[in-house]
């Protein structure tokens, strides 16, 4: 039979079970010493940052959006892990934010999209890959941090999403809804080349690159239909159930 949460891992919120607040999107800080994730534990959309050595728990983003978005990879640290990035509704428009976790909203951006989501920092920190969603059509594009250096990396009639990029910055992994089913393809910025990973009659998601370019994480719902976590070996491609 299928395993407890308990039985895969270590909670790493402890909240009152009676509030049923929703901690969702951990991400580990470049150090690993940090995770952020997205919360609504007191009942307005937040981020809070917990040190895994002194489980010390702290609201970096407070009351101030309506909604941080969740889709996709959720949240992004940025290479010397000062600033979060992360994708909000507030005001009647949707916006990518660069947040400093001590100073606040560094940056918060549209580039003229109807939305966004899924913002990640390259690995030199400078750009931001990201989902922009424009006239029903969603695509992968890269801004600098301020928003501005707009670039279109898939052009397609597909639904792609959710880039994470491999070390050095010349390559990245997304996932794209093509036929009713998602699977994650590459593309090289060099040539513009464009590899499908995964196949198959399931869904294969929220992908991220092992820091030494060898591993993809990723959700998988595998036959069953219940989401999993899942690693690609690439020069194998053999791939392997984590949970």
């Amino acid at each position: 039979g299928r395993k407890d949460a308990e039985d895969s891992g270590s909670a790493v919120t402890l909240d009152d079970r009676l509030a049923q607040a929703s901690n969702s999107r951990p991400v580990f800080s470049p150090d690993g010493t940090r995770i952020a994730y997205i919360t609504d534990r007191q009942n307005y959309a937040g981020v809070r940052v917990t040190d895994r050595k002194t489980f010390i728990d702290r609201c970096v983003v407070g009351y101030k959006y309506e909604f941080i978005k969740k889709n996709g990879s959720g949240l992004s640290w940025s290479p010397d892990g000062r600033l979060l990035a992360f994708a909000v509704k507030d005001g009647g428009r949707q916006d990518i934010c660069i947040w400093d976790v001590e100073n606040g909203e560094k940056a918060r951006w549209n580039a003229g999209f109807d939305a966004v989501e899924s913002p990640r920092f390259s690995p030199d920190g400078a750009t931001i890959a990201f989902t922009g969603i424009k006239n029903g059509y969603s695509d992968v594009y890269t801004a600098s941090v301020d928003g501005n250096n707009l670039r279109r990396l898939t052009n397609d009639r597909w639904y792609d999403t959710s880039a994470a990029w491999f070390p050095g910055g010349s390559k990245i992994v997304y996932a794209s809804l093509r036929n009713g089913i998602t699977h994650l393809y590459t593309l090289d910025f060099a040539d513009g080349k464009t590899d499908q990973l995964t196949s198959g009659e399931h869904n294969d998601d929220m992908p991220d690159v092992s820091p030494d370019g060898k591993y993809i994480a990723f959700t998988s719902s595998g036959t069953s239909g219940i989401y999993d976590l899942c690693r690609m070996d690439l020069q194998s491609k053999e791939i392997t159930r984590l949970t």
